[in-house]
């Protein structure tokens, strides 16, 4: 259910984003999506309820895996990265675009196949 309701954010995004719509409202207003990574925003307020989140997600992220990746990261965000992170995308992004922030590395730009 969580993966659904990811890709209907982004579906919609892209939707809404498309330079039909903006040419047809006429109006100036940007439209994208951010994809964060995990991130502890502080609701277990000590270090051991970041590793059992940080666990509870490994776990999640691999359940369904038959060949685990070896080269997966999982860095448990802090706020005032996506805060940067947030920023970078409203500076740099254009109408329609699907950026993921995860991991503390810069956001970057997703491409997904879209047909008008």
């Amino acid at each position: 259910m969580y993966q659904s309701t990811k890709r209907a954010v982004i579906e919609f995004t892209k939707c809404i984003g498309c330079p039909f719509n903006l040419k047809a409202t006429g109006n100036n207003v940007r439209v994208m999506a951010i994809c964060p990574g995990a991130t502890f925003d502080g609701f277990e307020n000590n270090i051991e309820g970041k590793k059992a989140l940080e666990q509870e997600i490994e776990e999640l992220i691999t359940s369904g895996e038959e060949i685990p990746n070896p080269n997966r990261k999982l860095i448990i965000q802090s706020p005032d990265y996506y805060k940067a992170a947030f920023f970078h995308v409203m500076k740099n992004g254009k109408n329609g675009e699907i950026w993921i922030a995860e991991n503390e590395e810069p956001p970057r730009l997703t491409h997904f196949f879209t047909q008008y």
